[in-house]
């Protein structure tokens, strides 16, 4: 299992960064469009996923902190 911790507010920052969507779902987006989740936060989308299609419009740069550790099940 993977546990994630967020904290801090968002900012405009340069590729990569770490960006969170309308739904809540926080990406570390390499370039425009092309990420991977790197905390659910209450999304339906899944940690680890990754797309090059992301829609930019729903999501904004994200200024906080996330840990992500191992867990065991």
């Amino acid at each position: 299992m993977v546990r994630c911790e967020i904290e801090g507010s968002e900012r405009y920052l340069s590729f990569p960064s770490l960006m969170i969507g309308t739904s809540g779902v926080i990406v570390l987006m390499i370039k425009h469009g092309v990420g991977v989740v790197v905390c659910r936060n209450g999304s339906m989308f899944m940690t680890g996923s990754y797309s090059d299609h992301w829609v930019m419009s729903e999501f904004k740069d994200y200024t906080g902190s996330v840990t992500i550790t191992n867990e065991e099940d």
